[in-house]
């Protein structure tokens, strides 16, 4: 909502938000969407985009969408969706933003290595930062998934901190070992 609302505050001819579910499963603020209709921005639900169109000049001049439809709930309530064949249609466009919640990457080094992930990839950590390898610490969109990144940054200021102390009370074990 940040993206549209600030475009169409900028004056954009026109501002369009596309979304591959509908309205009711869209996360994030329903009032900053009833702002953002307010304000003039369009809204086209059950969209995905498959290709960014350019001219022969590289410059963007649409977006290929596909049609999708709604399944049956998942176990957290969520419907599936998928798309809806011979739906593709292009959707004129001078500039694109992106604005796509992503999925974490499951990386196999971090479980080669004993990180512990949760079953979106995420990595685990507990009330200081630290992963299940110890002294080994994690914040941000790798923790959470997708946020702000003013998030990432209060997770990276907390894991800091997590990290001093960890540091500390280790150096404290250490002395005491030593004498």
């Amino acid at each position: 909502m940040d993206c549209v609302r600030t475009s169409i505050r900028e004056k954009a001819a026109s501002v369009t938000c596309v979304y591959r579910r509908d309205e009711e499963s869209m996360p994030g603020s329903r009032k900053e969407v009833l702002a953002a209709k307010e304000e003039g921005v369009e809204f086209l639900y059950l969209k995905s985009p498959k290709k960014l169109i350019g001219d022969e000049r590289g410059n963007v001049i649409g977006v290929r969408f596909v049609d999708m439809e709604l399944g049956k709930p998942d176990a957290s309530g969520r419907c599936s969706v998928s798309e809806v064949e011979d739906t593709e249609r292009v959707i004129s466009a001078d500039i694109v933003i992106l604005a796509l919640g992503f999925d974490n990457e499951k990386f196999k080094w971090l479980t080669d290595n004993g990180i512990k992930t949760n079953a979106w990839g995420a990595v685990e950590v507990d009330e200081t930062g630290m992963t299940s390898v110890e002294g080994v610490f994690a914040g941000g969109d790798n923790v959470r998934g997708a946020d702000l990144v003013v998030t990432a940054a209060l997770d990276g200021r907390e894991a800091a901190f997590g990290m001093l102390d960890y540091i500390f009370e280790n150096e404290n074990i250490q002395a005491e070992k030593l004498s």
